[in-house]
């Protein structure tokens, strides 16, 4: 390889890694809880995720939106999945999410959602790895997949009939 190549690799890795470097870390998050077999937010969950929404504009530009939402059981282990209306109810917990956040913000049509009813998804998958291989899982993944800080806040904070949402906030650069 000349060095007329060389150079241009090493200007597109700088490019590569400045446009990665765009979107930081910095998050709006919540987790909200939904009654045993309701698909909707009570009053105060509601509110709960209108204030996380709220808080995320403020913090700056939203770039992108995730919703990891269960059921009434735990995720399923092995690759398997829960019933078929346990996975329906998760899925109309996800909308009923994604209605809110369509009311408060145009960002709708950016929001990641998984259905943790189904352990066939990566997500699901990955929080039956352990912990020395989460590095490898994370490296193989590119910019629009979760990262490390959001797999960790879903894996920390979801459970049965919970949702984490989570807000991407991006860099003011």
């Amino acid at each position: 390889m000349n060095a007329m190549n060389r150079l241009l690799v090493v200007i597109a890795l700088c490019f590569t890694v400045q446009s990665r470097a765009a979107v930081t870390s910095v998050y709006e998050s919540t987790t909200v809880k939904f009654e045993a077999g309701s698909t909707s937010l009570n009053a105060s969950e509601t509110a709960k995720l209108r204030e996380a929404i709220q808080n995320a504009k403020a913090k700056g530009e939203v770039a992108k939106i995730e919703v990891a939402a269960w059921s009434d059981k735990d995720y399923p282990r092995g690759g398997k999945n829960l019933s078929k209306d346990d996975r329906k109810l998760a899925d109309e917990r996800i909308s009923s999410i994604k209605g809110e956040i369509r009311d408060e913000t145009s960002m709708f049509e950016r929001i990641k959602a998984f259905n943790m009813a189904k352990g066939s998804h990566w997500l699901g998958r990955t929080l039956n790895t352990s912990g020395s291989k989460l590095d490898a899982v994370f490296a193989k993944k590119d910019t629009d997949a979760l990262v490390r800080e959001d797999f960790n806040l879903i894996k920390d904070e979801g459970a049965p009939s919970k949702a984490v949402v989570i807000f991407k906030i991006k860099d003011k650069e």
